[in-house]
């Protein structure tokens, strides 16, 4: 990104791998935790995207929203702001439908799975089971299966934190299926999924992988 900033000529050549370039930086501060250095360097990605150097096309429309709209949420994150977070939610909506046909089904997933962890920062759970679902009814399951299974998860806890406990007894079978199906879980993911064998073990009952 300096390397662009020393350079400016090179903006308007190669406006896209700047675009890339803060992007990574973003979510690297994100990461990190930088919150003071990531507002700065997310009004750098918003003055460009509103002066852009060269003549704008879809490309480089399509990747500016889904930079900029992915670092305001990680912006909430950071701060803990998650009300606040929502409170954009329905704007990021119409974009996604008006980039519906040039951001990948993976991508919106994700802004999905990022919306649904607003609304429970939020404490609005039926809101973060909303979103939640549309990526657990997602009719590709081995598309991003880490966000289907960490999607699960967040659903459990949202059921249980409404008190649903009919609910939550299917969430845990459902959940354990899910873990037990996939390949190469991590660390996280394979405590989770002895948790919850240990969890039907003390309510007396035993979880089946089928």
């Amino acid at each position: 990104v300096d390397l662009f900033h020393d350079n400016p000529d090179m903006l308007e050549l190669e406006p896209i791998w700047y675009l890339k370039g803060q992007h990574v930086l973003l979510e690297a501060l994100f990461i990190l935790g930088h919150y003071s250095k990531h507002e700065e360097v997310k009004q750098n990605l918003q003055d460009f995207l509103n002066d852009p150097p060269t003549r704008s096309n879809e490309n480089l429309e399509t990747l500016g929203f889904m930079y900029l709209y992915t670092s305001k949420i990680n912006s909430h994150f950071i701060a803990g702001t998650f009300t606040e977070g929502t409170e954009m939610v329905p704007e990021l909506n119409r974009k996604l439908d008006k980039y519906s046909q040039q951001v990948d089904s993976h991508r919106i997933l994700v802004f999905y799975y990022k919306i649904a962890c607003l609304y429970f920062g939020a404490g609005d759970n039926e809101k973060t089971i909303e979103y939640l679902n549309k990526i657990i009814n997602y009719h590709d399951q081995k598309l991003r299966e880490d966000l289907h299974c960490f999607a699960r998860i967040l659903n459990l806890i949202a059921h249980y934190e409404m008190g649903n406990q009919i609910l939550v007894e299917y969430q845990i079978r459902s959940v354990y299926r899910f873990l037990s199906k996939m390949n190469d879980l991590n660390l996280v993911q394979q405590e989770i999924l002895k948790f919850l064998q240990d969890l039907g073990k003390s309510n007396g009952s035993t979880l089946k992988e089928k």
